[in-house]
C-alpha cells in the first residue's frame, strides 16, 4: 500500500512550501507553478501546493542540484510572462534610441538588447531581468495609458521626439518580435532554456474558442418566474470575457442575482471567470444568506487571486413573492433602480465593500453594507459591468457615467427591453461600434398589473444570434 503524500515529503520540504518564497513563485497568470529547482512550468490552476508536493516527490530534484535563488525565480518567471505576451501587448515592446520603456514603472531603460530592430530571445532575458528587479512590475499593473504616450512623445532621453502627423497622434515605436529557438542561458545568468510554446497560434486560438464555448455552457438562462420580467445582455470584446453573472434559485422563493468584473491583464484573469462561478454554485448549496454566500466566495477565490487581478462584484437576493431584495456592492459600482412612476425616478444602489479576496474573512465582512428594499411594480433592477461606461471613442473620451445614467432616465418610458437595447446603442454610438471593453447587463422588473404577457429574453447577439423577444 503506497504511504499518504504526508509520509513521502521530507519535513524541511513542507517547510519550505510553507515559508519559503523560492517555493511558492506562481507564473504571472496565477495558473502554474514553478519548480525551484529546474525552472518548470507546472499546471495548477486550482492551487500549487499539492501539485508542487506531488512533482518534487515524484522527481526527487535535491537528490540532483540545488535550488534556485528567489532572484532567479523572478526573472524565470518574467520570462515565461514575456515569451507569451510580448506579441499580443505592444506596451511590452516601446523602444527609442536603444533604451526600452519599462511600462510598470515609466522609464526608459538600457541595456536591452535589439537585433536589427526585432525582440529576440535575448532580449526578452533582458526585459525579464529589468521587470524582476521592479517593485511597481510585481503588481502586474502598468501605468496609465496617457503616461505612457507622453513618454514616447517626449522621447528617451538623448532622443529626439517624435513629431505627429497632422489630425493623428504619435504612434509609439514598437520593436516587432520574431520566433526564434531557445538559446542556451546567458554565461554568468542562471536562467533555465526553456522548451518552446506549445502549439501553434492555430491551435491557441482554437484552445482559446474551446474555453469560450465552455463558458457559454456556464452562463446561466434568466428563468421565467409569475410577475417578473429579466432580461440578459452579454457581448464579451476580448476572446474570453472578464465579465460575468448568474442568476441561481437559492430555494422555491427567492433568487440570487449577481453581476461581477475581474480586472486583470493576460489569459489567467479571464479564466478566473469560470473558477468563480463554479465556486459561487457550488456556495449556494450550502449557504442561503446573501452575506455568508458573497463572503464564502470571497473566502474561496482569495488563495488563486492573481497579483494583478481584482474581482468586483454585485450581488442581490430577490423574495420572489413578496418582493422584497437585500443587496450588496463588494467593490462594484453601483446597481440602478429605475421607475418612471417613483418620486425618485432614479436611485443608484450600492457602491460600497472591498472586492473579493483582497482582506481577510473577518474585514472583508466588515466592509459589507447590505440593505433591504421594497421593489414595486414597474420597478427595474438594472446590473452592468463597467465596460457599458467606459467604452470610449476615438479621442479617448469615454462614454462615462453621466452618460449612462442619462440615457437610463431619457428611456424610461419604453419597456424594459426596449431601455436596454437603447442604452446599448448610445454606448456603442459614442464608440462608433468600436468596442474596447465587455458590456454586460442584466435587467429585472417588476411587472405591473395587466402586463403578464411579457416573456423573459436573453440576448445573444454576441453569439451572432437574432436577440429572442
Amino acid at each position: 500500500m503506497k504511504p499518504p503524500l504526508e509520509m513521502q515529503v521530507p519535513g524541511w520540504l513542507f517547510h519550505s512550501l510553507q515559508n519559503d518564497p523560492a517555493f511558492r513563485v506562481l507564473t504571472m497568470d496565477g495558473l502554474s507553478w514553478i519548480d525551484p529547482y529546474s525552472g518548470a512550468v507546472v499546471p495548477a490552476p486550482f492551487g500549487y501546493e499539492e501539485v508542487a508536493k506531488k512533482f518534487l516527490c515524484r522527481h526527487k530534484p535535491w537528490n540532483r542540484t540545488a535550488a534556485k535563488k528567489l532572484e532567479e525565480l523572478l526573472v524565470l518567471r518574467w520570462f515565461h510572462y514575456l515569451r507569451e505576451n510580448l506579441e499580443s501587448i505592444p506596451t511590452l515592446r516601446i523602444f527609442q534610441q536603444g533604451m526600452w520603456l519599462n511600462p510598470y514603472r515609466g522609464v526608459w531603460a538600457n541595456g536591452i538588447t535589439l537585433e536589427n530592430n526585432k525582440v529576440t530571445l535575448k532580449t526578452i532575458e533582458d526585459m525579464a531581468t529589468s521587470l524582476a528587479a521592479t517593485p511597481e512590475a510585481q503588481t502586474g499593473k502598468m501605468i496609465e495609458s496617457w503616461r505612457i504616450d507622453r513618454l514616447v512623445a517626449e522621447g528617451a532621453p538623448g532622443a529626439i521626439p517624435a513629431r505627429p502627423t497632422a489630425g493623428r497622434a504619435a504612434k509609439p515605436a514598437v520593436a516587432k518580435p520574431i520566433i526564434t529557438q531557445p538559446a542556451p542561458p546567458t554565461p554568468g545568468r542562471s536562467v533555465a532554456p526553456l522548451p518552446s510554446p506549445a502549439g501553434s497560434k492555430l491551435s491557441r486560438t482554437t484552445d482559446f474558442f474551446q474555453i469560450k464555448q465552455m463558458l457559454v455552457k456556464m452562463l446561466a438562462r434568466p428563468p421565467r418566474i409569475p410577475g417578473l420580467q429579466t432580461i440578459v445582455h452579454y457581448e464579451p470584446h476580448s476572446a474570453i470575457s472578464r465579465d460575468f453573472y448568474d442568476i441561481i434559485p437559492v430555494d422555491e422563493q427567492h433568487l440570487l442575482l449577481v453581476i461581477g468584473d475581474i480586472n486583470g491583464q493576460g489569459p489567467g484573469s479571464a479564466l478566473m471567470v469560470a473558477s468563480t462561478l463554479k465556486a459561487l454554485r457550488q456556495i449556494v448549496k450550502e449557504k442561503s444568506d446573501l452575506i455568508g454566500i458573497v463572503c464564502a466566495l470571497s473566502d474561496q477565490v482569495r488563495p488563486d487571486l492573481l497579483l494583478d487581478c481584482q474581482i468586483t462584484l454585485f450581488a442581490a437576493i430577490l423574495d420572489t413573492l413578496t418582493h422584497k431584495l437585500d443587496y450588496l456592492s463588494a467593490g462594484h459600482h453601483p446597481a440602478l433602480l429605475l421607475n418612471k412612476d417613483r418620486e425618485t425616478p432614479m436611485q443608484q444602489l450600492g457602491g460600497q465593500g472591498e472586492p473579493l479576496g483582497k482582506s481577510n474573512s473577518d474585514n472583508f465582512r466588515r466592509s459589507l453594507r447590505p440593505v433591504q428594499l421594497q421593489l414595486e411594480g414597474g420597478d427595474i433592477l438594472l446590473m452592468y459591468s463597467d465596460g457599458l461606461f467606459k467604452v470610449a471613442n476615438q479621442k479617448r473620451e469615454e462614454f462615462g457615467k453621466f452618460r449612462l445614467l442619462a440615457s437610463c432616465v431619457g428611456n424610461l418610458d419604453k419597456p424594459c427591453s426596449g431601455l436596454v437595447e437603447q442604452v446599448l446603442k448610445d454606448a456603442k454610438d459614442h464608440a462608433h461600434h468600436k468596442l474596447s471593453e465587455d458590456m454586460t447587463v442584466v435587467a429585472l422588473r417588476v411587472k405591473e398589473a395587466g402586463h403578464q404577457s411579457d416573456t423573459t429574453s436573453f440576448n445573444e447577439t454576441w453569439l451572432g444570434q437574432t436577440p429572442l423577444s
